[in-house]
């Protein structure tokens, strides 16, 4: 379907590894800034409510322009947004580590943001233009175990450089390997542009998308929080700039996304499957340190060693579940794979005080194993369904899918949990796990339960895309 492909078999892997040196970097900067918080909070003096936005901003950003900047890659190339996207972290890197006060620093996080949004924007729409469609599988395989690579190597190497070098230092380290990947990529990269002159830029659209994506997360942030009610003027206000945006585009001569692509069952219900899989996943991540330091009792340490169960798995498999769906096709292994992380969550909801920490890494392995199998193929479902000319702006949906997704598996996840530790006669979640373990189960199982149904959902969607199209012809 892709006439893009390029035959040159030695441009592919050149143009993966200026991808994934981006991607790298940018994932590994995401898990390293988590570690360092305390340290951050401790220089700076500044309050939880302050340095929390230090994370905060930089999804925000990126949720917020992640369509805009598809867009943009698919009218001026893909390898122009990529290298300035590169280009803009390293600056806001370099920003960040100069940091004096706790503002600046949240400022030059939303420019490494704005950074992120054009990588993670042209980086699926990079690796499938430049592989032929027989091997699209196997290239967005890797990019996952690129990500995985980067979210498992992140909090031990952060660790190491908070405790020899301080916390600027993890900002340092993305300079001479951004540095590395502009000049590789201005030197390897294909100019990958296959939208016809004359297309112009949805700037309403955008301000609508963006204004909807920025009122949804700050919503969905507040509805976990103690003593507060749900913040039901902010999702009304949410609901009506989505639609303002959704009537926007199906006017506009040149729109930010083209509503007919969502016509296409391949493309909308892989995408759908994708939403709900990270609403899901991000629940056990949540509440899991929790469980493993307040209620088995494992130190901070031995808690991360056990988190990276997951990661490993996945870094360990994308590779092999991509390549496998160029030769078999989507829907069973997606399929197979959500049925498999079903019953990660099944494993979760079992779990109770006195449990053996078997029951949790069995949860773990099966959680890992199925975003292995599900993750690529549905990737490279998502990005086969679409025109040469759309890549940035499907790739772009891919990421908005996941970015919001997490946004609001916190939300309800934390909602949920709240409800049922308090009706079981817990006061808060880190009290509940060290003195009221019953509370803390409580809580446990009715948000597990939420992400299994959930997950249900995904393995439903994710069956219903559809039969694949013929191999070849993808």
């Amino acid at each position: 379907m892709h006439e893009n492909t390029l035959n040159d078999q030695k441009i592919p892997w050149a143009s993966f590894f200026c991808v994934a040196l981006g991607v790298y970097m940018a994932t590994l900067d995401g898990s390293i800034v988590a570690v360092a918080l305390p340290s951050i909070r401790d220089d700076f003096n500044a309050g939880l409510g302050v340095i929390q936005w230090v994370l905060s901003i930089y999804m925000l950003v990126i949720t917020a322009l992640l369509l805009a900047a598809g867009r943009v890659a698919d009218i001026v190339g893909q390898k122009r947004v990529f290298l300035t996207g590169l280009s803009a972290f390293v600056v806001g890197s370099l920003f960040c580590a100069l940091s004096p006060t706790a503002l600046i620093l949240i400022i030059s996080r939303g420019i490494q943001g704005i950074g992120g949004a054009m990588l993670m924007a042209a980086a699926p729409a990079i690796v499938t233009a430049t592989f032929p469609p027989s091997q699209r599988g196997r290239g967005l395989g890797l990019t996952g175990t690129i990500v995985g690579l980067g979210l498992t190597t992140g909090p031990p190497l952060g660790g190491f450089l908070l405790d020899l070098f301080g916390w600027r230092a993890i900002f340092y380290i993305n300079l001479p390997i951004g540095i590395g990947a502009v000049a590789y990529g201005l030197a390897k990269l294909p100019p990958l542009k296959f939208t016809k002159p004359g297309q112009r830029f949805d700037l309403s659209g955008t301000i609508l998308f963006s204004a909807g994506c920025a009122t949804l997360l700050s919503a969905s942030s507040k509805i976990g929080e103690h003593g507060s009610s749900p913040p039901y003027l902010t999702f009304i206000l949410s609901g009506i700039l989505f639609g303002a945006f959704v009537l926007r585009e199906a006017k506009a001569a040149d729109p930010l996304v083209k509503l007919s692509l969502f016509l296409n069952r391949r493309f909308s219900f892989a995408l759908a499957a994708s939403l709900l899989t990270f609403i899901s996943g991000i629940v056990s991540i949540l509440f899991l340190p929790f469980y493993l330091t307040g209620v088995v009792g494992l130190s901070t340490s031995k808690m991360g060693m056990v988190m990276m169960v997951t990661p490993l798995i996945m870094m360990s498999l994308a590779h092999w579940a991509g390549g496998l769906s160029d030769r078999i096709g989507y829907r069973l292994l997606t399929t197979t794979g959500l049925v498999i992380r079903a019953a990660a969550f099944g494993a979760f909801i079992m779990i109770g005080p006195d449990s053996s920490l078997a029951l949790t890494f069995t949860g773990l392995i099966l959680l890992g194993v199925g975003t292995a199998i599900f993750m690529s193929p549905n990737t490279s479902s998502v990005m086969g369904a679409v025109p040469p000319q759309m890549l940035g702006v499907a790739g772009s949906l891919t990421a908005v899918a996941r970015n919001l997704g997490m946004a609001l598996g916190v939300a309800l996840g934390a909602a949920v949990f709240d409800i049922a530790l308090i009706k079981a006669g817990g006061s808060s979640i880190g009290t509940a796990s060290l003195y009221n373990h019953p509370a803390f189960i409580s809580g446990w199982r009715a948000a597990m339960g939420m992400a299994l149904i959930i997950c249900l959902g995904s393995v439903v969607l994710s069956y219903l895309r559809g039969s694949d199209p013929k191999l070849g012809e993808q």
